[in-house]
């Protein structure tokens, strides 16, 4: 026709969006399908591109509709999926629930999501099994569960975990199809590892940096700047001792879990041959940088007794002491979570890592995300991936995300998305210095080595065991130790003979 205009690339994949959802059962042949302003809502396009959207449509044959009223599913747009089967198919997910006001919360979320989405899939059913246990013993059950083939469909694991579950072949692929149009809207840094062979093998949904959080109060009481970075080790060791002077006790409080991440941060400071970009490499317990690393770490714990290591590993031990004003220095985000809920976040900084002897001003940086169990069955895959796609969309760019905050759940301090006021679930209170103080993060920040939580699980307790005995005598004996306690677990396998 004269005049006609070619559909523009968006309007074609709006079209085969809408087609998606057509197709997955959703909706009844006998009942009307939603408006254009609810399709433009849903799938964050414009009115107009999904008016065009649904006359090509129409054209297909696959909707009907008149002027001024509603349109009705004419046909299913090709072959019935097998999403829209009725035999029962069953995901099963399991979830650490410790008998927490904000765990039962984040349940009552989960229930209403997963009973909207079994609603439009009649076979489909959610098994929940729940567990009672630190965050480190259930990754590691879920861990073991996925290399055994049983337990859930579904697993949440820290992006750090993926290379090794890609050696076991236990990684399954998400079908993510259409729906991956919410992954349109992640900051490709965080996909960097999603994809294997051009399939998706993990879909990110939280990211978290190494950082310092310090009560600015107990800064200007020692006389100290609360604004300013840390320039260097010796610096951050020299306002320690102020801190100490002034307050008494440790001023740096890390618990039984950070252990391990603050030695590996000294480490890698310390590593001159660190490259620019990219993943870290796995660290040469045998090195100078982790000699260097380790001296400094045990130097700040034993020798000046400036480093105070909190028992056990439950995270919410550090954060009462500190929001209450008795400790100077902390690490664990949780801590900045309470802050905004309690309107205190004016008296709390936070600050990257002070670069060390190798001048690197890095963050750590992890990803964490769900995989998929490859012992699965193929449709109770496929059906897993299209789940958490759209739980995560739903969050994020949803009503989730106001039922999540009518609930008193706390949104998420980093947001993954490209545009981060896209990301209905990222917190608007954040203050503008901890806005700056994250794009510096994420600027300079690096990902970790590909076992780093494997290792962590190995050698934290080996490291506070040692610790609870007063000053190792030998650096050089305990990193050996360590080195050997990773080829016992079978993570590491000798490359050259331990000297």
């Amino acid at each position: 026709m004269k005049g006609a205009t070619s559909p523009t690339p968006l309007v074609l994949r709006t079209a085969q969006r809408i087609k998606e959802e057509l197709r997955s059962g959703r909706f009844p042949a006998d009942e009307p399908l939603p408006t254009h302003r609810a399709w433009a809502k849903e799938l964050m396009v414009s009115h107009f591109t999904v008016s065009r959207a649904t006359e090509l449509l129409k054209a297909e044959g696959v909707i009907e509709s008149s002027e001024g009223s509603y349109a009705f599913l004419l046909n299913a747009p090709g072959e019935k999926s097998s999403l829209a089967e009725t035999a029962t198919t069953e995901i099963n997910l399991w979830f650490n629930d410790q008998k927490t006001v904000r765990r039962l919360r984040q349940s009552i979320a989960r229930q209403r999501f997963q009973n909207d989405f079994a609603s439009h899939r009649p076979g489909v059913r959610f098994s929940n099994k729940k567990f009672e246990m630190n965050f480190g013993d259930f990754r590691a059950r879920v861990l073991e569960s996925f290399l055994r083939g049983d337990g859930p469909t579904l697993g949440e694991f820290p992006q750090t975990y993926l290379d090794f579950l890609a050696d076991y072949d236990v990684l399954g692929d998400l079908a993510t199809g259409e729906d991956a149009r919410y992954l349109d809207l992640l900051d490709e840094r965080y996909l960097e590892h999603v994809f294997v062979n051009g399939k998706c093998r993990f879909l990110p949904f939280g990211c978290s940096y190494s950082y310092l959080v310090c009560n600015d109060n107990l800064f200007r009481e020692a006389g100290l700047v609360p604004g300013e970075e840390f320039q260097s080790w010796g610096d951050f060791a020299e306002k320690c001792e102020q801190l100490k002077k002034v307050h008494g006790g440790a001023p740096f409080q890390v618990s039984g879990d950070g252990l391990f991440s603050l030695l590996s941060q000294w480490i890698y400071q310390a590593d001159s041959s660190l490259p620019a970009k990219g993943r870290l490499p796995l660290i040469d317990w045998q090195s100078e940088a982790a000699l260097t690393g380790l001296n400094f770490l045990l130097e700040m714990i034993f020798d000046r007794s400036l480093i105070q290591i909190m028992n056990g590993s439950e995270r919410l031990s550090q954060t009462s002491p500190f929001l209450a004003g008795r400790v100077p220095i902390a690490r664990w985000e949780i801590m900045l979570s309470s802050a905004l809920e309690l309107d205190s976040a004016d008296a709390i900084s936070i600050k990257a890592f002070p670069p060390g002897p190798n001048g690197s001003s890095l963050s750590l940086m992890n990803t964490v995300g769900w995989a998929a169990n490859a012992r699965a069955e193929e449709k109770t895959q496929a059906l897993a991936g299209k789940y958490i796609l759209e739980w995560e969309r739903w969050i994020h760019c949803g009503e989730g995300s106001v039922i999540m905050r009518k609930l008193g759940i706390a949104p998420s301090l980093i947001s993954m998305f490209k545009d981060p006021s896209k990301d209905r679930f990222y917190s608007d209170k954040l203050p503008k210095t901890w806005k700056k103080t994250f794009s510096h993060l994420k600027e300079f920040g690096r990902w970790e080595a590909s076992d780093s939580d494997l290792v962590a699980g190995v050698l934290t307790p080996i490291l506070l065991e040692e610790f609870q005995k007063g000053r190792p005598a030998d650096a050089r004996t305990l990193l050996k130790h360590l080195m050997l306690a990773q080829y016992d677990a079978g993570i590491l396998h000798p490359s050259s003979p331990i000297t």
